[in-house]
């Protein structure tokens, strides 16, 4: 197996980022704090609702969020940039081509499509953090397990 470079930044990238990608970022800062760069970017601009209520459930702060295109970004270097949707991941393969980069797909439902109530729609939202919080550990299990041993 090759042996995987060490990451010290990671972007995610979704086409809005409402949902997935500020609980990714706010998942991921939580468990690094500030031992890995973390940022977020998305396609379109749009505002987010109800991610921070369920997250705020967990202790994973949303209150920093700001969104950014992955267009206007200054940089797109990073170690990995994880996409959470087919039209992001097939836009970062395009613009980053140049650069050595992993690119992954990581794939998690869109809550946002999520019709009912307001407790039916807060409930998809807590199973897509839950969703997130399983797949990132799986993906970064390596790095948690390294954590723990500091």
């Amino acid at each position: 197996e090759n042996k995987k470079k060490l990451i010290t930044s990671i972007l995610f990238v979704c086409n809005i980022n409402s949902i997935r990608s500020p609980m990714a970022e706010a998942i991921l800062k939580l468990w690094f704090e500030k031992k890995i760069f973390i940022d977020i970017a998305e396609l379109e601009r749009v505002q987010l609702i109800y991610g921070y209520r369920s997250n705020a459930e967990e202790n994973f702060d949303l209150t920093c969020h700001s969104s950014k295109l992955f267009s206007d970004l200054e940089s797109t270097y990073f170690d990995l940039i994880i996409t959470f949707t087919n039209e992001a991941y097939n836009e970062v393969k395009t613009k980053t081509k140049t650069q050595d980069c992993e690119i992954e797909y990581i794939d998690v439902p869109d809550a946002s499509q999520t019709t009912g109530n307001r407790q039916q729609r807060l409930d998809s939202y807590r199973q897509v953090r839950d969703l997130l919080i399983e797949k990132l550990k799986d993906r970064f299990s390596d790095y948690l397990l390294k954590q723990e041993n500091y």
